[in-house]
């Protein structure tokens, strides 16, 4: 099923030439957010896993989850050895166990 955004959109409009969802009231500047955002509608993911089952909305996600098969954990916590397979992965684990304010062990 193809993604299907109106024609006639400009790839980067710039920030005060939002585009809108012609099915709910999202709006955004760049054609790209668009189609990822109109997948979610119509249930379009066109990246799919080469190792299982798994399809995903956008590139990023899909490479994100290669991590699963290949063990790779690229993000290295500077506090202690913990390693995460995404960045924001390892934000949540900093923020839960290394920030001052969340430590009241």
């Amino acid at each position: 099923m193809p993604c299907l955004v109106p024609t006639g959109f400009p790839d980067f409009p710039g920030p005060s030439n939002q585009i809108f969802c012609y099915k709910c009231d999202y709006s955004c500047s760049y054609k790209s957010n668009l189609i990822n955002h109109i997948r979610r509608h119509i249930g379009e993911k066109p990246y799919k896993c080469l190792q299982c089952s798994a399809s995903f909305i956008q590139k990023s996600a899909l490479k994100s989850h290669y991590r699963t098969h290949t063990g790779e954990r690229p993000y290295k916590c500077s506090h202690c050895n913990y390693r995460a397979t995404t960045s924001s992965n390892l934000i949540n684990h900093v923020r839960l166990k290394h920030e001052t304010s969340n430590n009241m062990r």
